[in-house]
């Protein structure tokens, strides 16, 4: 508890989160610039239909934060509207100080979210919190303000890389979205055709059942009994050509339930990697939004695309950990392969994206010198981070060797 806050009792008319227009204006600022991302003030913006003067002296995003921050004071739409994204966006941080009953612990809560750099949601959550006062809500912002400065004073590159996350974010949540719609289609389609075929086949049953007993019923003559033969032996082919579809269709769909799941896991370690604030609420990552402590650890990543290669070994690096690269054999030999999994402690590689001379190499080293290797379903990153979160997850400081499936050996180039 800080020392200027002493505990008071919730007040009769103070059951009531503050409004964004009700608070302090003097807050306003650094309300909009901390709680809130770019990518939130220009979809508004969008929906607002508001386009910023061609300035070469302020870029767009500065406009854009002095224009939200003039129309924070007052109950106007885009008020409205950045107050509805605000609560969206930390709902969880709101939903922890919900059961807080005096200003005392409202304050130890701040103090406990700021020491670990929890800042944008709590913040939010405080300042709009019905026991908020003068003084606490001035220390909250004095606390903002200083680390603003500080954050201010930090290599440009760290805006640049913010901005880059957030695009590939975007990137990846529509892709998400899009490769969720394409599975839910296919699935539905499957489905549709294994009703129609299943119910092909009750059909054919029961004629062929029906003929058969004709057959029986009919008088013993040859060509009568030619003719049965003929349409029982057809039906029995027609039947036989149907069941085997119907098979087909349903280990395709049992290969699209399995799917789903599987991108699904990649879709979210990649929100948790990029610090997406939902993502880290609703999933359960196995370190702290996936910013792991990798200790040094050497990882040596086998095959992929060049183009996935530097973002894998940023976010690495970003994690205390050394990423190495091997082409695979494109241009790199296979020797220089095998001293590289030397120096790894986890070698993993896309099985999407490796050729077969690579991926047996690897695995006779790795089984020889008892280092552990992964093998990952593609060559993207988000299917990259899936990996390395749960080989984390389920090995610990000791990663375990895992062997390819059936159905990954064959995606093998």
């Amino acid at each position: 508890m800080c020392e200027k806050c002493e505990p008071t009792a919730i007040g009769a008319g103070l059951e009531r989160r503050r409004r964004l227009w009700e608070i302090d204006s003097n807050w306003h600022c650094s309300i909009v610039g901390t709680c809130l991302t770019l990518g939130d003030l220009r979809r508004v913006a969008r929906k607002l239909g508001y386009k910023p003067p061609v300035d070469p002296y302020y870029d767009v995003d500065s406009y854009l934060h002095g224009y939200f921050v003039k129309l924070c004071g007052k109950p106007t739409i885009a008020a409205k509207m950045l107050e509805k994204v605000l609560n969206r966006r930390h709902a969880g941080a709101i939903r922890k100080l919900q059961k807080v009953k005096t200003v005392g612990d409202l304050c130890d809560a701040w103090t406990a979210a700021f020491s670990i750099g929890d800042v944008p949601g709590p913040y939010w959550a405080m300042l709009s919190h019905p026991l908020i006062d003068l003084r606490l809500g001035s220390k909250i912002y004095n606390d903002v303000h200083m680390l603003s400065h500080l954050v201010g004073a930090s290599n440009r590159a760290d805006l640049a890389n913010l901005r880059r996350l957030e695009s590939d974010l975007a990137g990846a949540q529509e892709l998400a979205e899009q490769t969720r719609a394409r599975s839910a289609a296919k699935i539905r389609e499957k489905d549709a055709r294994i009703e129609e075929l299943e119910a092909q086949v009750a059909s054919l049953s029961g004629r062929l059942e029906s003929a058969r007993k004709e057959s029986k019923k009919a008088p013993p003559c040859a060509i009568d009994r030619d003719q049965s033969g003929a349409v029982v032996t057809h039906l029995e082919t027609q039947l036989a050509r149907m069941t085997e579809q119907n098979e087909i269709l349903q280990r395709d769909n049992a290969a699209f339930h399995t799917l789903v799941p599987s991108l699904r896991d990649e879709i979210q370690a990649l929100e948790r990697a990029l610090g997406e604030p939902d993502a880290a609420e609703s999933g359960d990552a196995g370190c702290d939004n996936f910013r792991c402590d990798l200790k040094d650890r050497c990882l040596l990543y086998v095959g992929g695309r060049t183009r996935h290669v530097g973002q894998m070994r940023n976010l690495v690096s970003d994690w205390n950990g050394i990423l190495l690269h091997h082409d695979g054999g494109l241009e790199q030999s296979l020797e220089e392969l095998s001293g590289a999994i030397l120096k790894a402690d986890a070698v993993f590689f896309p099985t999407d994206c490796v050729s077969h001379k690579a991926m047996y190499r690897l695995k006779s080293v790795c089984q020889q010198t008892k280092k552990p290797f992964v093998p990952l379903r593609t060559s993207s990153l988000s299917c990259f981070l899936a990996g390395l979160e749960k080989t984390l997850r389920d090995g610990g400081a000791e990663l375990t060797a895992q062997e390819p499936t059936p159905e990954v050996t064959r995606t093998y180039l």
